[in-house]
């Protein structure tokens, strides 16, 4: 089910019109903007990394809202 979904993530991301649905269905009146450690976020409801380990699907799962997505195994620069 996970891979599934990352899937469609992934496909909601890469067709604007699709990710425009996406985004108006849930669109929502709480806005609840916050400041921390210097970072404005839109909303205090976040995804914590490990559920898109690769970054296939950040795109899909912006549009679901949330304040912010931390993306699994990516680094800066190569890891030994």
């Amino acid at each position: 089910a996970h891979d599934w979904i990352i899937r469609l993530m992934w496909l909601v991301g890469k067709i604007p019109p699709l990710r425009n649905i996406v985004e108006s269905s849930y669109r929502t009146s709480y806005n609840a903007p916050l400041a921390v450690a210097g970072l404005q976020f839109k909303n205090p409801i976040g995804l914590a990394a490990g559920f898109d380990k690769d970054a296939h699907g950040w795109k899909g799962l912006a549009a679901l809202g949330f304040g912010h997505i931390e993306l699994g195994t990516i680094t800066l620069k190569p890891q030994r």
